[in-house]
C-alpha cells in the first residue's frame, strides 16, 4: 500500500469538516445545558377505563416518567461529541469510495473495510448511548478525569471557564471517538488482509444485435 498523498483541496475539506463538527458540538452542548436547566422531561400518561370505575368516581390521568431531564441532557453530550466525528470520517469515507469507483473501476478493500466495520460500531455506540446511557457518561467521566489529570494539574485555574469548556469537549470527543475509530481501522485491516472484500466496476459488454440465424435459409 502506497503512502497517502494530501492535497491542498483534501486539506481544506478536512479543516471544513474539522469546523463544521466543532460548531455541531459546541452547539448540541448549549442545547444539553438548556435542557438542564429548564428541566426538560419527557413523560407519557394513561387514563383508567371508565367501564371499570363508579359512575361517581373522577377520572385522572397517570403521568409515568420516560426520561428525564438529566437523561435527555447527558444522551445529547454522548451523541454530540461521540456520533459527530464518526459521521464525518464515514462520510468522508464514503466519498472516497465512490470516488475511486468512478476513477480506479474498484475500491480498496481496507477502505470499504473501514467503512462497513465504522458504521456497525458508530449504531452500536448509539445504542449504548439510549439504552445505557449512565454507562457510558460514567466511562467519558472518568476517561476525561484520566486525560485532563495531569493538565490540570499544571495549569489549574490559569485558563478561564470557556478555554476549560472547549477542552473538555475535546476531550470527550478525543476519549469516546477514539475507540470507534480504532475498531473502523481494525476492521479495514482485517478485511484487506484476510477477506480482500471489494467493490468493482464491471465493463458493459455490448452484443451485437444482430445474431446469426440457424441453417441455410436457401
Amino acid at each position: 500500500m502506497g503512502r497517502p498523498r494530501f492535497s491542498t483541496a483534501g486539506l481544506m475539506v478536512l479543516v471544513a469538516v474539522l469546523a463544521v463538527d466543532w460548531a455541531v458540538m459546541r452547539y448540541a452542548n448549549v442545547v444539553s445545558q438548556r435542557v438542564s436547566r429548564h428541566g426538560l422531561s419527557l413523560y407519557y400518561s394513561w387514563v383508567p377505563d371508565r367501564r371499570h370505575l363508579p359512575k361517581d368516581e373522577p377520572v385522572y390521568a397517570d403521568y409515568v416518567a420516560v426520561l428525564d431531564s438529566d437523561r435527555i441532557s447527558g444522551g445529547l453530550d454522548l451523541l454530540a461529541v461521540g456520533v459527530t466525528p464518526m459521521v464525518s470520517l464515514l462520510g468522508l469515507g464514503c466519498v472516497m469510495v465512490l470516488r475511486n469507483l468512478a476513477v480506479q473501476g474498484r475500491c480498496s478493500p481496507f477502505l470499504l473495510g473501514l467503512v462497513a466495520s465504522g458504521s456497525a460500531v458508530l449504531f452500536c455506540y448509539i445504542g449504548c448511548c439510549m439504552l445505557a446511557t449512565e454507562r457510558v457518561d460514567r466511562y467519558a467521566v472518568a476517561a476525561s478525569d484520566l486525560v485532563l489529570y495531569l493538565p490540570a494539574q499544571v495549569i489549574g485555574g490559569m485558563v478561564s471557564d470557556e478555554i476549560g469548556q472547549l477542552c473538555g469537549i475535546a476531550t470527550g470527543m478525543l476519549v469516546l471517538g477514539l475507540p470507534q475509530v480504532l475498531l473502523a481501522l481494525l476492521g479495514g485491516r482485517l478485511n484487506e488482509k484476510r477477506f480482500r472484500v471489494t467493490l468493482m466496476v464491471m465493463p458493459r459488454i455490448e452484443t451485437d444485435s444482430e445474431t446469426a440465424t440457424v441453417g441455410d435459409p436457401d
